[in-house]
């Protein structure tokens, strides 16, 4: 993961996080939080079912960045959506301490053959738990299970391992 202190957020992670009461740890983590206007628009997309959207609209942490032209280097990577495309393109063109969270497969993959740091919301969890801002990996991980991500129990208990758990 590296030392990541400006981080670009795709979208699911910022739905599990809000749904699962979580988001503001995020600005308690690191010190510039951004969102592509890709993830906003999946955000609003989806606004009818949930409220995301209008909650992270208030967010005065969370930073709107500009369109960015999606990086040539991206065409190594495949198909990845523009959500994704558009963070890791954000990240890549941020200088040093810069990252993503994602959780999606294919844009972890993308963001190692880009030698971009990156996160996931598993991954955040236990940071969060090691910084003392939560307690327990394993009741945040039950909350954002319940708000839709997806966690297999191998990496369940890999990530309660790493939190000590």
């Amino acid at each position: 993961m590296g030392d990541i202190r400006r981080l670009v957020l795709d979208a699911s992670p910022l739905i599990v996080l809000t749904k699962g009461g979580l988001v503001d740890l995020l600005a308690r983590v690191f010190s510039d939080v951004y969102v592509t206007p890709a993830v906003l628009i999946e955000l609003e997309a989806g606004a009818e079912r949930d409220n995301v959207f209008k909650t992270v609209s208030n967010f005065h942490w969370l930073h709107q960045l500009p369109a960015t032209k999606l990086a040539d280097r991206l065409l190594e990577c495949g198909s990845l959506g523009l959500g994704e495309s558009e963070v890791l393109s954000a990240a890549l063109a941020m200088p040093s301490a810069a990252g993503a969270m994602i959780d999606d497969a294919a844009a972890r993959r993308c963001a190692r053959l880009l030698d971009v740091a990156f996160i996931g919301t598993g991954g955040f969890l236990v940071l969060a738990k090691r910084k003392g801002l939560i307690e327990s990996v394993s009741t945040a991980l039950d909350r954002v299970r319940g708000a839709g991500l997806w966690v297999d129990e191998d990496l369940a208990n890999l990530l309660k391992t790493r939190a000590g758990e």
